[in-house]
């Protein structure tokens, strides 16, 4: 306790010396300033109406392949998959403990469990409780998988989330537009 105290006064005692050395912020030399500061923010004050006009067009959004949609397309079923998987996992193995709790207890209260079935049915409901935890966690790694690709997928113009304008009209597979 004595030793912390003598280590705390030197480190209380530099900072504050740091502190007060220390002045107060840098400003810039004059030869850096550009402008006038009213003239660097004239576009804020502006006070005309409207929306401001644009020069060009804005840009496409990117749109891929259709062998990197279908690549995509397979990675947000898979993730869906995944989803289910881990719900039925989940909802399937927990049934499965509850039932080996309750045969646990009913063996308690009829006082007709052996050593051998007590650590049997133990070793029963810590298998259940693993495989739910990783059912669960399979179906949080398909949600992020699915809700990943299907933002990708929705940024990219593909043909997993419905057409948006920016998007255009669908291509075909030799990246001419479709017509109906």
């Amino acid at each position: 306790m004595n030793a912390a105290r003598w280590l705390a006064l030197p480190l209380a005692a530099l900072t504050g010396c740091t502190t007060a050395v220390s002045s107060g912020p840098r400003l810039l030399s004059p030869d850096l300033h550009v402008g006038v500061l009213e003239q660097r923010t004239a576009f804020e004050l502006d006070d005309r109406s409207g929306a401001p006009v644009a020069d060009e067009d804005p840009p496409r959004a990117a749109i891929d392949t259709p062998k990197k949609q279908r690549r995509r397309r397979g990675l947000f079923f898979l993730g869906i998959g995944a989803v289910g998987v881990g719900v039925l996992g989940v909802t399937g193995f927990g049934i499965a403990g509850r039932v080996i709790q309750e045969r646990v207890h009913d063996g308690y209260d009829e006082g007709s469990l052996s050593r051998d079935d007590v650590d049997r049915l133990d070793s029963n409901g810590d298998l259940m409780n693993g495989l739910a935890i990783g059912s669960a966690a399979l179906g949080i790694a398909g949600i992020i998988l699915g809700a990943v690709t299907y933002g990708i997928d929705h940024a990219r113009c593909g043909d997993l989330p419905p057409r948006r304008k920016e998007c255009g009209e669908p291509e075909d597979e030799q990246g001419l537009a479709e017509h109906p």
